[in-house]
């Protein structure tokens, strides 16, 4: 750009990637571990083990989940809702009792009925809310329902994360976010009244993405350009090793309500650090608080080590007066959801969500199934958690030589064949499944980490925060699918896999007409937006020719 703007002071003044950057990093580490694993706590809480019906008149040691008498006392032919398993016997039916022994002749296998109760296997938790309250068969889908809470809540703190968080700032919306999460949580552990769990569910996620939003921008914003898609990147290895930490906890206590009370202590070595973090300075400055902006940039100054002066802090003053000057002129202060809708915005906003949204259903759907994958559950989960680490560490070396569109066209182009292959390749072949599940959560992974970045960089600064969390939101909307798209695998079982992949593909191909903006400063204005594109597009597109 031109005219000398907050990157200007951050590359030439204050410094762009020091000691304070690399401080505040550290402090929103634990505000995300605050913020990450309570997402999916209910993989393990409400867990579901191997069942099966108790069988009338055979069933005498109530914990064992095999017998011998299921041959003849229970079908085997059934509709499997499990896209990478299936259960030798129904678990939802027995044969009708014809008499009170415990034979093959005293059961009728013409006619079937449903379970009275159950059979839970205890090897892996003794007791999950799911198995307390019986969420299987029948009641599956109030299982299944906890999921679509868990997006219904993202998708609603997605939408209002933004808007809070460029009206507000974001150290403000991460406290608003940190209380709301903490509780909830602990609270969640002491009831187990499914409607009261259900509601605290969905309280705890609408209140992540306002965390996620928060500090993901925040980030974004202390850091020059030179830094800043590293970091990023750098920054989302916290989501993979939450969902360890998370692993661990949930292998060395094996009770539901501890494992709730586990997280909701995690999150308070967060309290501490919110005091700490201080408020963007790039929002301060465009929201009329240039004198704390002004303290912040001297204080990075001090922190890097920067001597500054007396023209360099005139320098820093000048350049904060006119942006300041800008966003009072302009009417860009109050920019809002519909101008990412206009002609300058509307196809990138219409590609970048569409790429959200298979992402996101991708990402989600794999992720929500890895406990259903076979063989020992904390080492799946664990896998798939471990499977963002080849990812994000490919996506910090190839955003350095490749471009931002190449690489997301790449990630979802191997995401889609990946779900394609797992939809067809047969559940007697557990590795082949395990090895394509763990490449296309790989790359779903890097590019959820992808789509972050490029839509924050797409938009200005007062139009940052919303354009993460809408094109969150309309992902979270379709996203509310991903815990019943295993179910259409009781139709026709490549159905699912299909579902994710084709789309993946599609959206990998439109990912190309998307504007480049690797090694551009961020945007303050709308202008600066259409600016940028305009002079980046023709570079960028042979670019894009030669590497192809």
């Amino acid at each position: 750009m031109s005219v000398k703007d907050i990157d200007y002071i951050f590359e030439n003044i204050v410094g762009g990637g020091g000691k304070w950057q690399w401080y505040i990093m550290l402090l929103t580490y634990p505000i995300m571990f605050a913020s990450a694993p309570p997402c999916v706590l209910h993989l393990f809480t409400a867990y579901l083990p191997d069942y099966r019906c108790v069988v009338p008149n055979c069933d005498t040691n109530l914990t064992s989940i095999t017998a011998d008498f299921l041959e003849f006392s229970v079908p085997k032919e059934h509709s499997s809702t499990e896209m990478f398993t299936t259960a030798k016997y129904d678990p939802c039916h027995v044969y009708e009792s014809k008499t009170d022994s415990c034979s093959n002749s005293g059961f009728d296998n013409s006619s079937k009925e449903t379970c009275n109760a159950y059979v839970y296997d205890e090897t892996i938790f003794p007791e999950t809310l799911t198995t307390k309250l019986d969420l299987v068969c029948d009641n599956e889908s109030k299982r299944r329902l906890l999921s679509t809470l868990m997006m219904l809540g993202l998708m609603i703190g997605s939408l209002l994360g933004g808007r809070i968080s460029d009206k507000l700032g974001r150290k403000k919306t991460s406290i608003i976010a940190i209380l709301i999460i903490i509780p909830s949580v602990l609270v969640g552990g002491l009831t187990s009244n499914y409607a009261f769990y259900a509601t605290l569910r969905l309280i705890t996620c609408s209140a992540l993405p306002l965390a996620w939003v928060s500090m993901h921008a925040l980030i974004l914003e202390i850091f020059d350009k030179n830094h800043r898609q590293t970091v990023i990147i750098v920054k989302d290895f916290l989501w993979p090793i939450s969902q360890m930490i998370l692993t661990l906890i949930a292998y060395y206590d094996r009770r539901w309500q501890n494992v709730h009370f586990w997280v909701g202590g995690l999150g308070l070595a967060a309290l501490p650090c919110l005091y700490m973090i201080p408020e963007s300075p790039r929002w301060c400055a465009n929201n009329g608080k240039k004198d704390e902006s002004e303290q912040i940039l001297l204080n990075v100054a001090k922190w890097n080590g920067k001597q500054l002066s007396d023209s360099d802090q005139e320098e820093i003053q000048s350049i904060l007066n006119q942006v300041d000057k800008v966003s009072k002129q302009s009417t860009e202060k109050n920019l809002n959801l519909i101008d990412m809708f206009k002609k300058s915005n509307l196809s990138k906003t219409l590609i970048i969500s569409f790429s959200w949204i298979t992402t996101c259903l991708g990402s989600y759907t794999l992720f929500l199934n890895s406990t259903r994958l076979h063989g020992d559950l904390f080492l799946n989960f664990l896998l798939s958690a471990i499977a963002d680490f080849p990812g994000i560490i490919g996506l910090v070396i190839t955003l350095k030589y490749f471009s931002r569109r190449l690489n997301l066209f790449v990630l979802q182009f191997v995401t889609g064949i990946c779900c394609i292959i797992l939809a067809f390749v047969p559940q007697e072949r557990p590795e082949v499944i395990l090895t394509f599940f763990l490449i296309g959560k790989c790359s779903s992974g890097a590019a959820f980490t992808l789509v972050w970045v490029v839509t924050a960089e797409l938009y200005p600064t007062n139009l940052r925060s919303q354009a993460v969390g809408f094109s969150s939101t309309v992902a979270r909307i379709f996203s509310l699918l991903c815990p019943f798209v295993a179910t259409l695998a009781s139709y026709w079982k490549p159905l699912p896999m299909l579902l994710l992949g084709v789309p993946g593909l599609i959206a990998g191909v439109l990912a190309y007409f998307l504007p480049e903006m690797k090694g551009v400063e961020l945007p303050q204005t709308m202008k600066d937006t259409i600016r940028t594109e305009i002079e980046m597009e023709p570079m960028n597109a042979k670019k894009d020719k030669e590497t192809l």
